[in-house]
């Protein structure tokens, strides 16, 4: 996979990621919204090896270097919020523009630890807890971050809630047009350059419909090869999976 990215000689196109999939996948924490992915992951430049924490903003199409990795990331505000944290430096790193901007801010001394921390709430009273300890380890120290008062426009109209024009129609990246898994779907994904809050719950899927299936619905049976799909003759009598069919029971 590509990695989006302008510096390390990323311009040449030699920076190429690598996903660490768990067996097991927490939905809720690895797929934020319906655009967002997050995995760790290894990402190569040249000759050169690091690994960090991926978020992709537009369905797994581009991944984006996320500059910590010592915790999972955190998105709050439907995504209008990257959050995450650096245990080295004590800092929090933030972002509000899907991660082509992060802010670095040293709230912590020098000698607390960083522990773990949380995400709760919604809305304006969406915040995360951070757990600490001092120096001497005999005191916990609880902090709570909430992003709500930065969420305005240039007006410093505070916690301003979105409407209408803060929000734009995407659809599921595909080879071959919009169709997925025999459906095609659009949703209603915030803008990246709007500071506000966003009360949807699940209402970011504005149509639905049935559409042809296309080859990229269909399992690979047998391997890949040369990075394409190796069609091998399938067993049907010992499989449960059919060529007439989606994976997702589409057309």
């Amino acid at each position: 996979m590509q990695m989006q990215s302008k510096t390390r000689g990323c311009e040449e196109n030699n920076c190429f990621v690598h996903l660490i999939i768990p067996c097991e996948i927490n939905v809720t924490s690895a797929y934020p919204k319906e655009w967002i992915s997050i995995f760790e992951g290894r990402y190569y430049f040249g000759d050169t090896i690091q690994r960090s924490y991926l978020v992709s903003f537009n369905g797994g199409k581009e991944w984006k270097i996320v500059p910590y990795s010592d915790f999972n990331v955190l998105v709050l505000n439907h995504g209008g919020v990257i959050f995450g944290i650096n245990k080295v430096s004590n800092e929090i790193i933030y972002s509000l523009d899907e991660g082509q901007t992060f802010y670095h801010t040293n709230i912590y001394q020098d000698k607390e630890t960083i522990l773990a921390m949380l995400q709760n709430g919604i809305f304006q009273k969406e915040y995360v807890t951070i757990l600490s300890s001092t120096e001497d380890k005999k005191s916990w120290v609880f902090t709570h971050i909430n992003f709500s008062n930065i969420l305005s426009d240039f007006n410093f109209n505070i916690d301003r809630k979105c409407d209408d024009k803060d929000y734009s129609t995407w659809f599921i990246p595909r080879y071959n047009g919009i169709c997925y898994q025999g459906r095609e779907t659009t949703y209603m994904k915030k803008n990246i350059g709007s500071l506000c809050v966003d009360e949807r719950i699940n209402d970011t899927v504005i149509s639905t419909k049935n559409c042809p299936c296309s080859f990229e619905d269909f399992h690979c049976y047998a391997k890949l090869k040369s990075d394409s799909c190796e069609i091998q003759p399938i067993d049907f009598e010992n499989t449960s999976e059919y060529a007439d069919f989606c994976i997702s029971d589409g057309m």
